[in-house]
């Protein structure tokens, strides 16, 4: 869907996050860096991946700018964020599972429970997007955000992407 310029990689242990950076160069990914301010990297984002079990939200939705794309893969417990409510505002809200993304979460779970944000909110699932039943983004200004609480189809699917590409080379990544 779209054509990378640059990666920035940002963790909490730097170290590591310069291992990553290391390890991606070296699997052929150009242009990318580690990202020393996260607030920096997020005002320059596109899109923002997260990955955490954070408590305490990483991502202050006042940093996100218009047409940026929030993909939220960890904070998969009911007490864990990776955005604050600003940020959940701000967003048109897509998720893989309702029943799971609405209540396992705390990235929408804590805003329900606050009253926040209202479940009636959330613009659609994966399949409804899948199947064309919905509309995804709307604008190039719109604000998107995906949080996954993790189907056993999405790993079925990884799955079966590996297992298409054993034996073939990446020639460019």
């Amino acid at each position: 869907m779209r054509a990378y310029d640059q990666i920035l990689i940002w963790t909490r242990n730097e170290s590591k996050g310069g291992d990553l950076v290391l390890n991606l160069q070296q699997a052929g990914f150009r242009n990318v860096a580690y990202a020393d301010k996260l607030e920096e990297a997020v005002r320059r984002a596109n899109v923002i991946s997260c990955a955490t079990l954070s408590h305490e939200p990483l991502i202050n939705g006042e940093w996100i700018k218009a047409g940026t794309h929030l993909d939220l893969i960890g904070s998969h417990t009911p007490k864990t964020r990776e955005v604050d409510d600003s940020a959940i505002l701000k967003s048109s809200i897509f998720v893989d599972s309702r029943a799971g993304a609405l209540h396992e979460t705390g990235e929408l779970a804590i805003p329900i429970a606050t009253g926040v944000l209202d479940p009636a909110n959330i613009k659609g699932d994966i399949k409804e997007l899948c199947c064309g039943e919905i509309m995804g983004r709307s604008s190039s200004d719109e604000i998107t955000l995906f949080k996954s609480a993790g189907l056993a189809i999405e790993d079925l699917a990884a799955a079966l992407l590996v297992y298409r590409n054993v034996g073939k080379e990446t020639t460019s990544v």
